[in-house]
């Protein structure tokens, strides 16, 4: 495979995670739509509680919503991070380890208090245990090779419903909650990946273009190498 066809690939390969980025938030916009306009329990929350049982005890959900966690927020991000990098595709890398912060912050400082909702008389919507497992489980599907992403998204998908049935059945949240992080999770790190993608085509093309092609002769018109000028003088 030629340089160019790689760079051809890796473009059409961006554009497709910045497209289901921007689809994966286009749900949570819907969602966050949905709440705002009716900030109590939904038909979603009424079936989940209804279905899974009330558990504040249970160690095993407890131990499953570690990883949600701060620690397994920096140590998933450092991870994934250092395994995009390995092609040493440096933008992906970053994109891949920076992404879940951008999620979690996203989350935790602008729309939960955005939208204000409350269970318990904690900010809620969307769940910031939820958002981590599934921004962590999307840069990992990034960062790995082609041939490992269907497993490994399979697992991130395990991770991210394990992570919502625990916080639902402490009832830290609605299902809802957990909903809007899986989707804002996901959709922020794509389309991070994406822009920034994106950005480092264009420096590599803006950079092909002002970049002189050397390996073109050089031809010179000076009027002392023209033969005719030579002639003329004998």
């Amino acid at each position: 495979m030629t340089g160019a066809t790689r760079q051809r690939f890796a473009r059409r390969e961006n554009n497709g995670l910045l497209l289901a980025g921007v689809g994966f938030l286009a749900l949570f916009v819907v969602v966050t739509m949905v709440i705002v306009a009716h900030p109590g329990p939904n038909g979603l929350d009424r079936w989940g509680f209804d279905t899974l049982g009330y558990s504040p005890k249970s160690p095993t959900w407890t131990h499953i919503t570690t990883f949600g966690s701060l620690i397994f927020l920096v140590a998933g991000s450092l991870a994934v991070g250092v395994v995009a990098g390995l092609s040493q595709d440096w933008w992906r890398a970053a994109a891949c380890a920076g992404g879940p912060y951008v999620a979690v912050a996203l989350a935790q400082w602008v729309i939960k208090p955005e939208i204000g909702r409350y269970y318990e008389q904690v900010l809620t919507y969307p769940s910031g245990s939820v958002t981590v497992v599934a921004a962590l489980a999307a840069a990992a599907v990034v960062a790995v090779p082609g041939v490992l992403r269907w497993p490994v998204g399979f697992f991130g998908l395990v991770a991210i419903a394990l992570e919502s049935l625990a916080v639902v059945a402490l009832r830290w949240h609605y299902p809802s909650d957990a909903l809007g992080g899986a989707l804002l999770g996901i959709g922020t790190v794509l389309v991070v990946v994406g822009v920034l993608g994106l950005l480092r085509f264009t420096l590599i093309q803006k950079d092909q273009v002002d970049r002189p092609d050397v390996s073109r002769p050089v031809v010179t018109t000076s009027l002392l190498n023209d033969d005719s000028f030579h002639g003329a003088r004998r």
